[in-house]
């Protein structure tokens, strides 16, 4: 297959699955850390099947990479003997919810300096209240689908996420002044 078709596909299916991926994998992975090497690892693996098979491989895009994201999570956990994480796919109704695209983080200076500010802030919070942060403030998932994801209380998970809101409002005003 020609490597430039391959590679406009694959931007095309990049563009079209990356935050569903990126919220699926967000709301499973036991640390947020790990998040960004296993969606590296998911279209790592998605790339070379379209290399290999081609575009008409492809039936549902969307599909076939959040498979290939469970089964890389699932190897992950399995090869690393990290804790234990669920990877029911019980009820992901909520990864419905997740829009299909939107503005990638790199595409303004801007939205990098105010992504770093936040990161730098959430970076010192506890696992839960990242985990539950980015899946509610990037991926707008609700909070009672989070609290269920996470076994816990939908109020902390609630009132967890708006004081550590208001907190990064204080410290953003502040650094624009």
């Amino acid at each position: 297959m020609d490597t430039d078709f391959t590679d406009l596909a694959f931007n095309r299916i990049y563009d079209r699955t990356y935050r569903k991926t990126a919220a699926y994998l967000t709301a499973r992975c036991g640390r947020l850390s790990e998040v960004e090497d296993l969606l590296q690892e998911t279209y790592l693996a998605v790339y070379r099947v379209l290399s290999i098979k081609g575009v008409s491989f492809f039936e549902n895009e969307e599909a076939y990479v959040l498979s290939v994201a469970k089964s890389k999570l699932t190897d992950w956990y399995r090869s690393a003997a990290a804790r234990t994480v669920s990877l029911n796919d019980e009820d992901d109704a909520w990864l419905q919810s997740v829009p299909d695209s939107g503005p990638l983080p790199q595409e303004t200076a801007e939205y990098r300096e105010t992504s770093a500010a936040v990161q730098e802030l959430v970076a010192g919070k506890s696992e839960a209240l990242r985990q539950a942060f980015y899946l509610h403030c990037c991926f707008g998932v609700p909070f009672p689908e989070i609290a269920r994801l996470q076994n816990r209380n939908e109020s902390s998970v609630r009132c967890g996420v708006f004081r550590l809101t208001r907190e990064l409002r204080g410290k953003l005003e502040r650094s624009a002044r």
